[in-house]
């Protein structure tokens, strides 16, 4: 119940949800990559589609968990004891201590 499944991923290839990619690595980007859901600050990405969906969802996104459950968290949330370039927490399918 406390591990992300699905994420919200918006990209400009995947509109409608039928194109590729259909997986998110982890919260921002570390390079120009749609296959995360918002690039670094600074980043000169022109495909980060992810960072204007942040916004219009009040700095959240829905995320789909294991046991079938769905919330809409800040990023931030998502993490644990990492950082959004590290993330542990929901996004580890084993945690430690």
């Amino acid at each position: 119940s406390g591990t992300i499944l699905l994420v919200e991923q918006p990209s400009q290839q995947n509109f409608c949800g039928q194109v590729w990619p259909a997986f998110s690595l982890g919260p921002q980007a570390s390079g120009a990559s749609d296959t995360y859901q918002t690039d670094l600050p600074g980043s000169t990405s022109t495909r980060n589609f992810g960072n204007n969906a942040y916004g219009l969802h009040s700095k959240r996104f829905n995320y789909l968990f294991h046991d079938g459950h769905t919330e809409a968290l800040k990023m931030e949330q998502t993490v644990g004891k990492g950082d959004l370039q590290n993330p542990q927490g929901m996004w580890t399918v084993a945690q430690g201590d």
